[in-house]
């Protein structure tokens, strides 16, 4: 089973709508289901859109008062979270999904106005290797996800006709990300080892069918981009 988390930041109602069909088509093709989380104020979103979450969590503060209350008479699974708390509504969520499903999980509302969250979202990402899971980030704008050294194989593929936007980007995490290399992109590279903090990996673009990312040890953003 899949899951999709609608989080705080799910500003294009159209967007999230179209995400969530496609997560539970995906699901339905494969056999499965599809696990659906509110994370706090994605809560309103789902509620706009007719949704109806399997379980919902968050700490609730910033919720209009009716949209709280029309949360709470949904039959759902509510978990309270106090405000002041070590993680965020969104890894509160990302746990949850890690409990009830056991498939891709993808992150819909994950980046707003908060540069914070946006940089938080992103970190966390990193959890799904622990647990033998990919793990999405979609905006109206970008498409990310965790490339590790760990992952068997350690390779994304983009192909031109599923690609989600022009222009693609890698930066290391967690260090220098080492034997990087690039293939069928503008700009190649074979076996290099990419600093975290420099530039070069942004804004690339695909030349071929098909682009392959690689890394032999260290961690990678890959981030699809369109304007």
């Amino acid at each position: 089973m899949s899951a999709i988390i609608i989080s705080g930041g799910a500003a294009d109602r159209e967007f999230v709508k179209e995400q969530y069909e496609e997560a539970k088509l995906h699901a339905e093709k494969h056999g499965e289901t599809c696990y659906v989380i509110a994370a706090d104020k994605g809560v309103e979103c789902c509620l706009d859109l007719g949704i109806v979450p399997d379980h919902i969590v968050g700490d609730f503060d910033s919720i209009e008062p009716a949209k709280k209350q029309e949360m709470e008479n949904l039959d759902t699974q509510i978990t309270y979270l106090n405000p002041e708390k070590d993680d965020t509504d969104s890894e509160a969520a990302l746990n949850i999904a890690f409990e009830e499903s056991s498939g891709n999980i993808y992150f819909v509302g994950s980046t707003g106005t908060r540069l914070d969250h946006v940089l938080g979202n992103m970190m966390i990402l990193g959890k799904g290797p622990e647990h033998n899971r990919k793990i999405w980030m979609i905006d109206p704008h970008n498409k990310v996800y965790m490339l590790t050294a760990e992952e068997h194989p350690a390779c994304a593929v983009i192909r031109r006709d599923k690609q989600f936007g022009q222009y693609i980007s890698v930066v290391a995490v967690n260090g220098t990300a080492y034997g990087v290399t690039l293939e069928g992109l503008k700009y190649e590279l074979e076996d290099y080892d990419l600093p975290s903090f420099t530039s070069l990996g942004i804004s690339n673009e695909l030349v071929d069918t098909v682009a392959k990312i690689r890394v032999q040890l260290g961690s990678l953003l890959v981030i699809e981009a369109r304007d």
